[in-house]
C-alpha cells in the first residue's frame, strides 16, 4: 500500500518510523509546511512542502493540527482516500470530495502493544 503522511508533529513522526519498517507499506512521501522537522527522514523518505506536489497514493494520512484539516483536505481529488488522525474531530471535518475516514492511531497502537 502506498501512503503519504501529511504533518510533522509527534503522531506523524511515530507513524513514519513505524511505516518505514513495515513490509506491506510503501511510504512514498512526507508533507509538512516547514523543512526543519523533516531532517531525520530526508534521506529515506521523499519530502515536499507544497501540497500540490504530492504523489499519487492509496492513502493520505492527515496528521495535522485540528484547525488545518478542513483547509488541507480541500486539495484532494475525488478518487483519493483521505484519513485524518485527530481523535476529537468528526469525519465531516474533511472537505475532500472522495473517500474519507478517521483513524485514532494512539488507541490502535496501545491495543497492539497489549497483544
Amino acid at each position: 500500500m502506498k501512503i503519504v503522511v501529511l504533518g510533522s508533529g509527534n503522531v506523524a513522526q511515530q507513524l513514519l518510523a513505524l511505516f518505514q519498517n513495515h513490509p506491506k507499506i510503501e511510504l512514498i512521501q512526507w508533507y509538512c509546511r516547514s523543512p526543519k522537522p523533516l531532517q531525520f527522514a530526508k534521506k529515506e523518505i521523499p519530502t515536499i512542502h507544497d501540497i500540490k506536489k504530492r504523489l499519487a497514493a492509496d492513502l493520505y494520512l492527515l496528521a495535522l493540527a485540528d484547525n488545518a484539516l478542513a483547509e488541507v483536505s480541500k486539495h484532494f481529488k475525488k478518487k483519493e482516500v483521505v484519513v485524518h488522525l485527530a481523535g476529537g474531530m468528526p469525519l465531516n471535518t474533511l472537505k475532500n470530495l472522495g473517500s474519507k475516514g478517521v483513524w485514532y492511531p494512539i488507541q490502535i497502537l496501545l491495543c497492539d502493544d497489549l497483544i
